[in-house]
C-alpha cells in the first residue's frame, strides 16, 4: 500500500467505480486503498445509520445503510486503523514538513468524518470507543430523553474531557435534531508530523469534535487534561494551543492548572489541542541549572520541616519554626526569577511544596495574565497593573504547602486547606492594583463549618486583609488586599453531629448565642446555618417554658433576632449577576436574594416562605452599594405568646433585613405580605407592628390592604414585623378598666403624699387611659362618635371615615369642657380616617397641684390610631374656671414632670377660658405667680405708647423742616426715632388686632419678626447715637476736629438695619417655630427670646462703657484747658456749653439705659407701670432736648409763631458784640461749632 493512498482516497474525485456484489464495506476500503485512484467518504446518520459513498458519477450520490452499532464500529475502526498505517507510511517517506502538515490536516478532517459514523438516533443515551495502537477514539451521544444532569467524563489513556453534553442538547437547534454527540480523538503518532514552530510539543494531539451537531456553541466551557509525554521542568511555559489548518494558534484554550505530568486546559470551541511548551529546553541552560538548585534545597528543607515535626509537640516552638520555613522558602523561590524583557513563568512541583511563579518583563505583550495553579490552589492577579509601579517589571509566586497546616496551628479554630503564599517576589513596590482572587481546596470536609480566609502575621492567625467571596463543599475563593501567606480557617467544626441534642438550659441557650454573635467567619456553610438555626429555634422552645420573667424572654428574643440575622448573612456570597438559596425547618423558613452588578434584572422575583411573602426593590438598592445588594426574608412560624404583649399577633413574625449592604437606605417603602394565623374578625383594628427593643410598636408601617386571610404592609425600613389586632373593645370593658383606674388612683393619692411617686403615677394614668380609650375607636366609613361618664372621669371619642358627609366636625363636650378641632382635615392626611378624643378629669386639681394654683380641670386632648398627628389648624379647647383667680390664668401643658406654657393663646372671663393651640396635650388652665392685670395697665399702655408716638412725629417733623442738612449726630437720631415709632405703632396695631391672627400662624410669626427686627433696629441706633456722642465729646479736646472717625452714612445706614435683619434671618432659620407665640412674640422656647435679650444686654453695656468715658473725657477736657480758657471758663457763658454737654450726656443715658433696666423686673406691676411711663419720658425726653433745648430749633420756633402771631418780635440782640461779655460768648460759640462740626 503506497503512501500517498489515503491523500488519494481523500482528495481526487476524477475515477468511477462501484461496489461489488456481495463485497463489504470494509473489504471495499481495502480494495480501494491499494487500486482506486480517487474516492472519498462522508458518514452521516437519519433513519438509521447509513453510510454514504460519495461517488462521483455525474455528481450523484448513492447511499447504503448498515443497520447496526458494532458492523458500523468495525467498519469505522477499519478505515481508520489503515488511515494510521497510510500515515505512518507517509511520515517515513515525506521529508518536505509543509506536505507533511498538509497531510496531518487531512487526516485530522478525514478521522472526524469517519468518526461521526458512530452516531446513531437514540432517544436516551449511549456510549462507544475504538481503540487502535496509535488512536484511541470515544464517542458520547444524549437524545432529547437523556434523563441526567451531566455525562461522565470521557476518557482515553492519554486525556479524559468534562463537557456539558446535556447543556447542548437544550440548545433549540439541537432540539430540532433531537440528539447531540461529541468524541474525543487521540493520536500517538500525530505530534511528529503537526510540529509546532520554535517550541515543543509535551502532549499527544488530541481532536474534541461535536458531531452531527446543528450548533457548535457550547452552553460553557470544556475542560481538557493532558498527559506529559516529556519532562516538563520547572522552568517550562506550557501553553494549551488549537490547530489552525496550517499552525498552531494560542487563543481559544487557557491552562488551568498544571503539574510535571498533566495540564489541564479550558477551552471555548471545540478543536484539536495539545499542550506545548514555548520554552525549548536548552534554550537557557542558565536558569535550567538554577531552578534545579533551587529545587534540591527546597527538598531539603521539606526533609528537615518533616523532621522537625516528627520530635517536636510544643505549638510555640512549631510556630516559630513554620515562620522561618515561611521566609526561607520565598528567599529560595526569589532566585528564580531573573530578569526578562517579554515574560516567562516556571514551577517546582514536590511531594508537599508546588511552586508557580510567574515574571513578565516592560515588553510583556500581554493583557492579562495567565492564571497561576497549583493542584491545591489557583490565583488572579493583577501582575500587568503591578508592573506598571516597578518600571514595566514584576514577579510573582504562588507557593502550596502540604504539610505547614501541623505547625502554624490556629487557636480555637482547624485549618481546612492547604497553608499558601502569595507574594511579590523583587518587586520594590508590592502596591497591588486591585485585590487578588485565590481559589483553595479544601483539605477537610466542611458541610458543618463556618469559613474565613485569615493570614499569617509572625506568631498568628488575623483577620482583616482577606474575605470569603464564593465557596462551595470543596472549594473556597478569597479576596485579597496585600500579597500574604493564606489559609482558609473553621471556628465551628463538628462533622454533622448536629446541635439536635444541645442543652437548652438558660446558661447553655446564652452560650450558643454568644458563639454565634462572637464569630468572625466570613462565610458559613449552609447545613451549618440550619444546624444553628433549628437549635436556637429548640432552644427558644426550651426557654420559654423554663423562664417565667417577661424580660428575660423578651432578651432572648432580642437575641434570637440578631443571631439569626448573623447566621443567615453567612449564606450571602459575591456574585456578578444574582442567586437566591432558601432554608426551610419546622418553626423558621429563611429565603435570601443575591445580587450582583451584572445582574441583568429589572426588578427581583418575590421573596416567599410558606406565611409569608416579600417584594422589595433590591435592584434599587444596589445602584447605592456598588452594584451589590443581599436581602434576607426570616418566617418564625411559632411565637412565644409572652411576647404578644400588649397586641394580639395574628400573624407570623417575620424579620427582612439587608445583608452584608453597607447602604441600607431604601429607594421606596417595600411590601411584605402575611398570613393570618388566627381568625380575624370583621372589626378587628388590624396594624402592622415593628419590634424595637422591648415592644411592639405601630409605627414604619401601615397597611396597604387586608382581607380575612392577609395583609399586605407597606414599610420603610426593614425590622421585624407582625400583623396585630386591637380586638375591638366593648365600651362597658373600657368602662370598667376606667372605673378601676380611677379607683387606685384616689387609694393612691390618700396613701402617699411624696410629690415624685405621685407625679409618675399620674404620667402612668395619663398613658393607661389613653390607650384604654383608643379601644372606643371603630372603624367607620362615616362618622361615630362615643362617650363614657364616670364620676371623675368624662370620656368623648369622635371617629371620621373617608365617606363622611359632614362639611365640620361637631363640637366634642364633657360637663367641664368642650372641644372644636377640624378633624376631618385631618383625617386627609391619615388615609381618609381620624379619630380624636377629649378625656377630662375631675379630681386631679388636688393631685397635680405643684406649685401652681389651678383655676380649672385637667383635660387630656388626643388623636388616637392616627398616624400623621400634625395639626394644620388650630383647636379651641373651652375649660370652665372652678374658682375666680385674681392673678392672670395661663393655658398649661403637663411635660413629664411639670407644667409648662403651652403656647396657646389665651382668652378669659370670670367663667370659661378658652385655649387656642397647636399640639394636643394635656392641658389645664393655671393662675401665673403675677396677680392678674388690673383693667388700667391695658389703658396706660394704650396711653403711654400713643404720647411716644405723638412725640417721636414731633420730633422727626421738626428736624424734617429745620435741618436742610442734618449732621451724623442727627441722622442717627432720625433713624432712632423711626424705629421706636414703628415698633410702638406695630405694637398698638398688634394689640387690636390679635383675636384675630393669632389663629393664623403665618401672620401671627410675621408680627413677631418684624417687631423682633424693629427692637433690634433701635437699639442699634441707640448704640449708634451713643457711639457719634463719645467722638463729639472727644473731639472737644481738639483744634480741628476729625471727621474722618465717623463712618459714612451709607455705612451708618447698613449697620443701624442691615445688621439687624441679618440676625432675625438666623433666627428664623435655625429655629423657625420660635416666632408666633400665644400673643404673636417671641416664644420662650429653647431659650429663644436670648435671641432679642441677648443683644439689648449687649448694647446696654457698650453704652455704659461708653458713658463713662465720656465723663472721664470731660472732666479732663475742663482740667486741661490753657490760662485763657481757665479765665474765661468761669463766665456764665462756658459754663453754659460745658453744663449743656454735661446734661445732654446724662439724658442720653435716661434715654438709652432706664427703661430697659426695668424691663429685667417687668412682672411686678410698680414696675411695669414706670416701664411704661420711662419708654413716653423717652419720646418726650429725645423731643425736649434735641428739639426744645436746641438754640437753632427755638430760633426756628420763633419764626414760625411770629409768622401765626405778628405781635412776637424775636430780640435783636447781636451774640457777636465785642462787650465785656463778648468775649465769653464768642469763646462759648468757637467751643459749640467745634462740637457740632465734629460729627457733620
Amino acid at each position: 500500500m503506497g503512501y500517498q493512498c489515503l491523500n488519494d482516497v481523500i482528495s481526487d474525485d476524477s475515477n468511477e467505480f462501484s461496489l461489488n456484489d456481495n463485497e463489504s464495506s470494509a473489504d471495499f476500503y481495502l480494495r480501494t486503498c491499494d487500486t482506486v485512484t480517487g474516492c472519498t467518504w462522508s458518514l452521516d446518520c437519519g433513519g438509521g445509520l447509513i453510510l454514504y459513498y460519495l461517488i462521483p458519477i455525474n455528481r450523484t450520490y448513492t447511499t447504503y445503510l448498515l443497520p447496526t452499532l458494532s458492523e458500523q464500529c468495525k467498519v469505522v475502526a477499519e478505515y481508520l486503523n489503515e488511515g494510521m498505517n497510510c500515515m505512518k507510511a507517509f511520515e517515513d517517506a515525506a521529508t518536505d514538513e509543509d506536505k507533511l502538515v498538509q497531510y496531518g490536516d487531512s487526516v485530522l478532517k478525514a478521522t472526524e468524518k469517519l468518526v461521526s459514523g458512530l452516531v446513531m438516533k437514540t432517544a436516551t443515551f449511549y456510549s462507544t470507543s475504538i481503540s487502535l495502537q496509535t488512536l484511541e477514539v470515544q464517542v458520547f451521544v444524549v437524545g432529547p430523553n437523556a434523563s441526567l444532569s451531566r455525562i461522565s467524563r470521557l476518557n482515553t489513556s492519554t486525556a479524559y474531557l468534562d463537557i456539558g453534553l446535556t447543556g447542548i442538547l437544550k440548545n433549540k437547534d439541537q432540539f430540532i435534531s433531537g440528539r447531540a454527540a461529541v468524541a474525543l480523538i487521540s493520536y500517538t503518532n500525530l505530534s511528529n508530523i503537526l510540529k509546532p514552530r520554535s517550541s515543543t510539543m509535551v502532549s499527544n494531539v488530541v481532536s474534541v469534535s461535536l458531531l452531527n451537531t446543528p450548533s457548535k456553541q457550547l452552553s460553557k466551557p470544556f475542560k481538557l487534561t493532558l498527559n506529559h509525554t516529556t519532562e516538563v521542568h520547572c522552568k517550562s511555559a506550557l501553553s494549551c494551543m488549537t490547530w489552525n489548518d496550517t499552525e498552531w494558534v494560542d487563543g481559544d484554550c487557557r491552562v488551568i492548572w498544571t503539574n510535571s505530568s498533566h495540564t489541564m486546559c479550558s477551552c471555548n470551541y471545540p478543536a484539536t489541542i495539545a499542550v506545548i511548551n514555548v520554552w525549548f529546553k536548552d534554550r537557557f541552560p542558565a536558569l535550567r541549572q538554577e531552578c534545579e538548585v533551587v529545587k534540591k534545597y527546597l527538598k531539603e528543607e521539606m526533609k528537615c520541616m518533616q523532621a522537625f515535626m516528627n520530635t517536636i509537640t510544643d505549638e510555640d516552638k512549631l510556630a516559630s519554626y513554620g515562620n522561618s520555613v515561611l521566609k526561607a522558602t520565598e528567599k529560595l523561590v526569589a532566585g528564580l526569577v531573573n530578569k526578562t524583557d517579554t515574560y516567562y513563568p516556571t514551577n517546582i512541583d514536590l511531594q508537599t511544596l508546588k511552586v508557580q511563579v510567574v515574571v513578565i518583563g516592560p515588553d510583556a505583550s500581554l493583557t492579562t495574565i495567565p492564571q497561576l495553579n497549583t493542584s491545591k490552589a489557583h490565583l488572579d492577579i493583577d501582575l500587568i497593573g503591578i508592573s506598571m509601579n516597578n518600571n514595566g517589571s514584576a514577579a510573582v509566586a504562588l507557593i502550596s504547602y502540604t504539610k505547614l497546616s501541623n505547625f502554624l496551628i490556629p487557636r480555637f479554630s482547624t485549618i481546612v486547606s492547604t497553608v499558601l503564599s502569595v507574594t511579590l517576589l523583587n518587586t520594590p513596590n508590592k502596591l497591588l492594583s486591585e485585590p487578588f482572587n485565590i481559589t483553595v481546596k479544601h483539605s477537610k470536609v466542611v458541610d458543618y463549618a463556618t469559613l474565613a480566609c485569615v493570614t499569617w502575621e509572625d506568631t498568628e492567625w488575623v483577620y482583616g486583609s482577606c474575605s470569603i467571596i464564593w465557596t462551595n463543599g470543596s472549594h473556597t475563593v478569597c479576596s485579597c488586599n496585600d500579597a500574604a501567606t493564606i489559609a482558609v480557617i473553621s471556628e465551628w467544626f463538628f462533622y454533622g453531629m448536629g446541635l439536635k441534642q444541645v442543652n437548652c438550659s438558660v446558661e447553655c441557650a446564652a452560650d450558643l448565642q454568644s458563639q454565634i454573635l462572637n464569630t468572625s467567619a466570613q462565610a458559613i456553610r449552609k447545613n451549618t446555618v440550619t444546624e444553628y438555626l433549628g437549635a436556637e429555634m429548640n432552644c427558644m422552645k426550651a426557654f420559654k417554658n423554663i423562664t417565667t420573667g417577661k424580660e428575660n424572654l423578651v432578651s432572648y428574643w432580642n437575641s434570637v433576632l440578631k443571631t439569626s440575622e448573623k447566621l443567615v448573612s453567612g449564606l450571602v456570597m459575591k456574585t456578578d449577576t444574582y442567586y437566591y438559596t432558601s432554608i426551610s425547618l419546622k418553626t423558621l423558613e429563611v429565603q435570601v436574594f443575591v445580587v450582583g452588578p451584572n445582574a441583568s434584572l429589572s426588578k427581583i422575583p418575590p421573596l416567599n416562605t410558606s406565611t409569608a411573602y416579600l417584594d422589595i426593590d433590591l435592584i434599587g438598592i444596589s445602584k447605592t452599594n456598588n452594584g451589590s445588594a443581599a436581602v434576607a426574608l426570616i418566617s418564625y412560624i411559632k411565637l412565644p405568646n409572652k411576647l404578644k404583649l400588649t397586641f394580639t399577633v395574628v400573624s407570623t413574625v417575620v424579620l427582612v433585613t439587608l445583608l452584608n449592604t453597607p447602604s441600607t437606605q431604601l429607594s421606596g417603602p417595600f411590601n411584605v405580605t402575611l398570613n393570618h394565623t388566627t381568625i380575624v374578625d370583621s372589626n378587628s383594628d388590624l396594624s402592622c407592628v415593628t419590634w424595637e427593643n422591648t415592644k411592639w410598636v405601630n409605627s414604619n408601617c401601615s397597611i396597604m390592604w387586608s382581607n380575612s386571610s392577609q395583609t399586605v404592609c407597606s414599610c420603610l425600613y426593614p425590622a421585624a414585623f407582625a400583623v396585630a389586632s386591637a380586638a375591638p373593645w366593648q365600651g362597658c370593658k373600657v368602662e370598667k378598666y376606667l372605673k378601676m383606674e380611677m379607683r387606685c388612683l384616689k387609694a393612691f393619692m390618700n396613701a402617699t403624699t411624696d410629690k415624685e411617686r405621685l407625679v409618675s403615677y399620674w404620667n402612668s394614668v395619663l398613658k393607661a387611659t389613653e390607650k384604654l380609650v383608643s379601644g372606643l375607636v371603630m372603624k367607620t366609613d362615616t362618622y361615630n362618635s362615643t362617650n363614657i361618664t364616670l364620676k371623675t372621669l368624662e370620656v368623648q371619642v369622635s371617629v371620621v371615615g373617608p365617606n363622611v358627609s359632614l362639611p365640620k366636625t361637631p363640637q366634642l363636650s364633657t360637663s367641664n369642657a368642650s372641644l372644636d378641632i377640624d378633624l376631618i382635615r385631618i383625617s386627609k392626611n391619615n388615609s381618609g380616617s381620624a379619630a380624636v378624643a377629649l378625656i377630662s378629669y375631675t379630681n386631679l386639681s388636688a393631685f397635680l397641684n405643684i406649685n401652681v394654683t389651678m383655676v380649672s380641670t385637667v383635660v387630656s386632648v388626643t388623636l388616637l390610631n392616627t398616624t400623621n398627628t400634625q395639626l394644620r389648624k388650630q383647636f379651641k379647647l373651652t375649660l370652665r374656671n372652678n374658682k375666680d383667680s385674681k392673678v392672670t390664668p395661663s393655658c398649661m401643658t403637663w411635660k413629664d414632670t411639670e407644667w409648662v406654657d403651652g403656647n396657646c393663646f389665651i382668652q378669659s372671663n370670670s367663667s370659661y377660658t378658652v385655649c387656642i393651640c397647636n399640639y394636643t396635650a394635656t392641658i389645664a388652665v393655671i393662675a401665673s405667680g403675677s396677680t392678674k392685670d388690673p383693667s388700667y395697665l391695658g389703658l396706660l399702655t394704650i396711653v403711654a405708647k400713643s404720647v411716644a408716638v405723638v412725640f417721636l412725629a414731633f420730633t422727626l417733623l421738626t428736624f424734617a423742616l429745620c435741618r436742610r442738612q442734618p449732621n451724623m449726630q442727627n441722622m442717627a437720631l432720625v433713624n432712632l426715632c423711626i424705629s421706636l415709632m414703628l415698633t410702638h405703632i406695630l405694637y398698638l396695631i398688634r394689640g387690636s388686632l390679635i383675636r384675630y391672627i393669632s389663629n393664623n400662624k403665618t401672620a401671627c410669626a410675621a408680627m413677631a419678626g418684624i417687631l423682633h427686627f424693629l427692637y433690634l433696629s433701635a437699639f442699634m441706633w441707640m448704640l449708634i447715637d451713643a457711639v457719634l456722642l463719645f467722638i463729639s465729646v472727644k473731639n472737644l479736646t481738639r483744634v480741628r476736629p476729625n471727621q474722618r472717625e465717623v463712618l459714612g452714612r451709607k455705612s451708618l445706614m447698613a449697620v443701624g438695619y442691615a445688621i439687624p435683619l441679618v440676625m432675625v434671618g438666623v433666627c428664623a432659620g435655625v429655629m423657625p417655630g420660635g416666632y408666633g407665640s400665644a400673643k404673636c412674640g417671641l416664644k420662650a422656647d429653647k431659650g429663644f427670646s436670648w435671641s432679642f435679650l441677648g443683644p439689648v444686654y449687649l448694647i446696654f453695656s457698650l453704652n455704659i462703657v461708653l458713658f463713662i468715658a465720656i465723663f472721664i473725657i470731660i472732666a479732663y477736657t475742663l482740667k486741661n484747658l490753657n490760662g485763657e480758657t481757665l479765665q474765661r471758663a468761669q463766665t456764665l457763658a462756658d459754663k453754659r456749653v460745658v453744663m449743656s454737654v454735661l446734661l445732654k450726656t446724662m439724658a442720653q443715658f435716661v434715654i438709652l439705659g432706664c427703661p430697659w433696666i426695668l424691663y429685667m423686673f417687668i412682672s411686678q406691676t410698680v414696675v411695669y407701670i414706670l416701664y411704661e411711663v420711662f419708654l413716653s419720658l423717652q419720646a418726650i425726653l429725645i423731643f425736649l432736648i434735641h428739639c426744645i433745648l436746641n438754640q437753632e430749633i427755638r430760633q426756628q420756633y420763633r419764626r414760625w409763631m411770629s409768622t401765626v402771631c405778628p405781635c412776637t418780635v424775636p430780640t435783636g440782640l447781636n451774640d457777636m458784640q465785642m462787650t465785656e461779655g463778648g468775649a465769653s460768648r464768642f469763646q462759648s460759640a468757637r467751643i459749640t461749632s467745634r462740637y457740632n462740626t465734629s460729627v457733620r
